[in-house]
């Protein structure tokens, strides 16, 4: 613009330029920080000596840094997935592949009469295996190549998969080839210690980082970037408490073991009694399922917690669907932005400082209705001024209900007392910062200035009142909308991503179940023959595993989905909290 074009004007004029981004792709939130930190150093570059009083406001930053924050917090309960669903891969690998070499026992025993060596013959099993393995890999990668492109970390997770299941495949025959078949299925009361020493395992990994997620209050790092650490926190804890379901079966089976042993009949105390001494081959199908259900579980527990991290961001930027901020006073009726279309409650509100000892807080003043308890708050005998104060300022000062405390409030001569009347989780453009919120009409009583410099306005025609408002305003103003703070595009993306791993996880559970619960068959050759000497039909053999197969589904059904639901219920909360 030509400086000449404001020749004709005598007073010296005020243009304000407001600059938006054309979009806020997620993709495009970190850019857009270094643009605007960029755009910062602009008033020092064209005017150096502040002649023009070049300034540069607003809340895009805010909003920018919110976005960012939403987006590694759903980066980071994104790496739950593919833990939980390569964890289910190689229980129902291993399952497979312990089940081959089981089968092929006797082959092995004939060819190491006939002088094979036990190396050899775990040799020739891990070159099958990485056959198989190599082409399933190379035909993941192909379907990278047009999609997502093929980067280090997809070779080096193509090779482990080549590799992992040949070292599998040549211990499992090795073990096959050497292991005498002289014990009994349910020899030994050592299934506890079996199932309990990988549980405790489980729990040791899963330890650091929960208390890196819980002790650091999410999984951010101060630069805003993601703890790998802490967002392993809510896939770990899921395995460890999955692992943990066998080992409470095994006192759970011998419990009701010995609760029915009085009673007549070989079912279903045989069934209880070989899960309870011999939980080897049942301690992997539980853990399948659990890990299945728990992920469903989940995966059901997302939305909401995404809905409830939506909310709290929307109160720390909103507390309705417009709100204008002005530099100095508002120079907007409220009484004519009522009568709008659209418009269903106008506030005018005083955002100021408010200093307590060396802390500085938010003070609002509001209309009593906009306060979080929307009434008026009881006066006290002690004459000060009833207060909602956030928990994060009332632990910070040590307050309680009832507490009276002195702060500087602006153009006012001397400290004003306030009287901790509610405290609350957080505060309306505040969230659970350090704030306090007060009735406008009580804080005038004391003569303090509570001239207005926000208005909050609740419409549901929000374009047309921003443009209105705009029209309106003769100083320069912000404006923003519910969108304008919403992280609902960035944390709308983990609910869908966490239904799609456990959808992958439940059929990769329900698999690795049937493939342990036909293994488990498989070791039990020799029983039909005994079970059939003492009576059993073959009918009700079939029965009895089909019952103590049920019964054990079940169980881990249940238990993976109350564990999945707890530790949802523990974890997302922290994960998504991004509205803090």
């Amino acid at each position: 613009m030509d400086a000449t074009a404001f020749a004709a004007i005598q007073d010296i004029p005020t243009v304000t330029w407001r600059i938006a981004p054309v979009r806020t792709d997620p993709a495009d939130i970190f850019v857009l920080q270094y643009a605007l930190a960029t755009l910062q150093d602009l008033p020092d570059a064209v005017d150096p000596q502040h002649h023009d009083n070049v300034r540069i406001d607003g809340e895009l930053g805010t909003t920018l840094q919110r976005q960012a924050t939403a987006l590694a917090s759903t980066r980071g309960l994104l790496v739950a997935p593919p833990l939980i669903l390569a964890l289910l891969g190689a229980l129902v690998l291993g399952v497979v592949l312990r089940t081959l070499a089981v089968s092929r026992s006797e082959e092995l025993s004939l060819l190491r009469a006939r002088g094979a060596s036990s190396v050899r013959l775990a040799s020739t099993a891990a070159a099958e295996i990485a056959m198989v393995a190599a082409a399933g890999a190379l035909l993941a990668l192909a379907v990278l190549v047009p999609t997502v492109g093929i980067s280090g970390a997809a070779v080096l997770a193509a090779s482990a998969a080549i590799v992992l299941p040949a070292i599998a495949a040549a211990a499992f025959t090795l073990r096959s080839a050497m292991r005498s078949n002289t014990a009994r299925s349910d020899a030994g009361l050592r299934s506890l210690a079996a199932v309990l020493l990988p549980a405790l395992v489980a729990v040791g990994v899963a330890a650091l980082p929960a208390w890196q997620l819980f002790g650091t209050g999410g999984i951010l790092r101060e630069d805003g970037t993601a703890d790998p650490l802490a967002a392993a926190a809510p896939a770990l804890l899921l395995i460890a408490a999955c692992a943990l379901a066998p080992v409470v079966a095994v006192p759970l089976a011998a419990l009701a073991e010995r609760v029915l042993r009085r009673t007549r009949g070989i079912s279903p105390i045989l069934p209880l009694r070989q899960l309870a001494r011999r939980m080897g081959g049942a301690a992997v199908a539980i853990l399948c399922l659990a890990l299945a259900a728990a992920s469903v579980a989940l995966a059901v527990s997302a939305p909401s917690a995404a809905r409830a991290a939506e909310h709290a961001t929307r109160v720390a930027g909103m507390a309705s669907d417009v709100r204008m901020i002005a530099d100095d006073a508002l120079h907007v009726q409220a009484s004519e932005v009522a009568t709008w279309r659209g418009v269903t409650g106008v506030a005018r509100v005083l955002r100021t400082r408010l200093v307590v000892g060396s802390d500085e807080a938010v003070l609002l003043a509001v209309p009593s209705r906009e306060l979080v308890c929307g009434t008026r708050l009881p006066v006290g005998s002690d004459g000060g001024i009833p207060m909602e104060i956030t928990r994060s300022l009332a632990d910070r000062l040590g307050a309680v209900s009832g507490t009276v405390l002195t702060g500087q409030v602006r153009f006012t001569a001397q400290p004003v007392r306030f009287r901790a009347a509610r405290i609350v989780d957080s505060l309306p453009t505040v969230g659970t910062g350090w704030g306090v919120a007060v009735d406008a009409e009580q804080l005038s009583l004391i003569g303090a200035d509570i001239t207005p410099n926000e208005l909050w306005v609740d419409s549901s025609e929000q374009a047309d009142t921003v443009r209105r408002l705009r029209a309106a305003t003769t100083h320069p103003a912000r404006i923003l909308t519910a969108a304008q703070v919403s992280a609902a595009p960035v944390t709308s993306v983990a609910p869908s991503v966490l239904s799609a791993g456990a959808m992958a996880a439940a059929a990769l559970g329900v698999l690795g179940f049937l493939a342990a619960a036909s293994a488990m068959g498989g070791e039990r050759r020799d029983e039909p023959v005994v079970l059939r000497a003492l009576g059993l039909s073959r009918r009700r053999q079939r029965a009895m595993r089909t019952g103590e197969a049920a019964g054990v589904a079940i169980y881990a059904a249940l238990v993976g989905g109350a564990l999945g639901a707890v530790v949802a219920w523990l974890v997302l909360p922290v994960v998504l909290g991004v509205g803090a």
